[in-house]
């Protein structure tokens, strides 16, 4: 679970002044929700967390000098519980396109989402002391929300209006997040290198997060999927479904069904082999629309399914004392990824509400899981061999989300378009020769009938002698060419013809990692 830093208490000798304890709490809070990793939560739970949390913060603002210490803690709860909601109520959306309606349940939790939230205001208002500076962005926030929630409610603004309005408003929220420095705000004026904190940083960062949750509301509308390509969209809609709840069952100590898993794997083959050239077309030739939100969840599907397939090939090995300390990154990477699936959770959610600076902390989190997971120096025991597959499988996802939703925040320069193009067909030949390593292994891991036993295993273990021998050299080649790129770069940085770093150094760079990822993984593993 995310720690805050500790703070002095309030029943010490030298007891601290009001300001001082105000902006270390501040800053507590603000370095919680601005830069930690989001804590893994358990969507079930939303409901009685938020009921019990609800009673537990009525209780503290009866309290007439609540404890720093406990306030510390109820902030914690707050952010934790926030994010239980959220997944809960993705978890509602998804079930609500499955069976047509929405749940009575997900208004209940709306509404204590807010009295939690009303609640925390009222408990730590009296601890806040503003600093003349920080005023201008507390009241810039205020007039934010309040737009915002007079944009919600209103009927008679047609869709590029309110496209229009929403954009203007996320554009003043990321030029606030954009003077965070270290999780904390900085005023106009002051230099970023002070260590001061100016006091009122807290009230302002969870004006943010209410901001960007309405922000989240109202972009909240699912594009449009030509009625031909529906059934598709519902297929894989329900594969990645029952591929998280099989992940999620790992984690209480079920295993991977392979039987199961190919079944998902040969259901996701049969809509991917409807492209042709890439694309769904109808009966006239014609391209449907809908194309980009089919091709965002047969890739999601794969990874899912690789995913699982990691899980099952690990699921027998013997453990290894460094496996540990691998696990341990895995986590922090896979929480980098929870946090961003709240931006960009599927192919239909709307990419909006993160700045460029948050991404950049996040892809920083993911990036330290590639060094370890394409280390070519290290080489570990056949024991740790699993937990490698799975920092590469999580950090090649995360690193999925960080460029998709990067180029929506930093458009990739058209002077890097040659490096762009390289990777995207690169990224396309890995995810083809992953699909196929996959689909091969797992029908080989499906049992026959005791008749065919001899004559399935036979052809099974020439079917993966053939694939291996085929991608092999093709894979010495794309490694050559990411080496050859990763080079290329100066100081981290992709530089174009002219000697300049142009935009888009985030979206590509985690485009480059993800194919190092996945390569690294293609290459260490022989199927057997």
């Amino acid at each position: 679970m995310t720690t805050l830093p500790e703070l002095p208490s309030t029943t010490e000798k030298n007891v601290c002044t009001d300001e001082k304890i105000s902006a270390e709490l501040a800053a507590s809070i603000s370095t919680l929700t601005s830069t930690s990793p989001l804590p893994k939560v358990k969507p079930g739970d939303a409901m009685e967390a938020l009921t019990t949390l609800v009673a537990d913060l009525t209780a503290a603002k009866k309290h007439a000098t609540p404890l720093l210490k406990d306030v510390q803690v109820l902030a914690e709860r707050t952010w934790r519980v926030n994010v239980a909601y959220e997944h809960r109520i993705a978890q509602l959306e998804r079930e609500k396109r499955q069976v047509g309606h929405s749940q009575p349940i997900a208004f209940v939790l709306e509404r204590l989402t807010e009295t939690v939230w009303k609640r925390f205001d009222e408990l730590i208002m009296p601890l806040w002391r503003f600093e003349d500076s920080m005023v201008p962005i507390y009241e810039e926030l205020c007039l934010i929300l309040n737009g915002l929630e007079s944009l919600q409610t209103m009927c008679n603004v047609d869709a590029s209006e309110r496209e229009s309005r929403l954009h203007g408003f996320q554009d003043r929220l990321h030029a606030i997040e954009n003077k965070m420095v270290d999780g904390k705000l900085v005023p106009d004026g002051r230099s970023e290198t002070s260590s001061h904190i100016p006091s009122g940083q807290a009230m302002c960062v969870q004006l943010m997060e209410r901001c960007y949750r309405l922000v989240r509301k109202i972009s909240d509308a699912e594009p449009a999927v030509d009625p031909l390509l529906f059934n598709y969209k519902k297929l894989l809609e329900d594969i990645i479904s029952n591929l998280k709840s099989m992940l999620d069952s790992v984690s209480v100590g079920n295993k991977i069904d392979p039987v199961e898993l190919h079944v998902y794997q040969e259901q996701a083959q049969a809509v991917d082999s409807m492209r042709k050239d890439g694309k769904f077309f109808d009966k006239n030739g014609n391209i449907p629309e809908g194309q980009a939100i089919l091709h965002e969840l047969l890739e999601e599907a794969f990874d899912l399914i690789h995913e699982c397939m990691v899980e099952y090939e690990a699921q027998d090995a013997n453990d290894d004392p460094f496996s540990d300390v691998l696990d341990t990154l895995i986590d922090r990477v896979f929480n980098v990824r929870i946090g961003l699936t709240r931006y960009a959770g599927t192919a239909t959610d709307s990419i909006s509400t993160i700045s460029k600076p948050a991404l950049k902390l996040m892809y920083d989190v993911a990036k330290e899981g590639v060094v370890i997971a394409t280390d070519t120096v290290a080489h570990p025991q056949k024991a740790a061999l699993g937990a490698y597959s799975k920092l590469r499988a999580v950090a090649s996802s995360t690193m999925k989300f960080i460029n998709r939703i990067g180029e929506e925040l930093e458009p990739i320069d058209e002077t890097l378009q040659p490096q762009y193009e390289t990777l995207h067909v690169i990224r396309q030949t890995l995810r083809k020769m992953r699909n196929e390593r996959n689909r091969v292994y797992l029908a080989a891991q499906v049992k026959p009938s005791e008749s065919e036993v001899d004559v399935q295993m036979k052809r099974a273990k020439e079917t993966i002698a053939q694939f291996n021998e085929a991608y092999s050299a093709q894979l010495s080649e794309i490694l050559t060419d990411l080496h050859k790129m990763e080079r290329s770069r100066v100081d981290g940085k992709f530089m174009n013809d002219f000697g300049e770093v142009p935009s888009g150094q985030v979206p590509l760079s985690a485009m480059l990692d993800e194919c190092f990822c996945i390569a690294m993984e293609m290459g260490d593993e022989t199927i057997v």
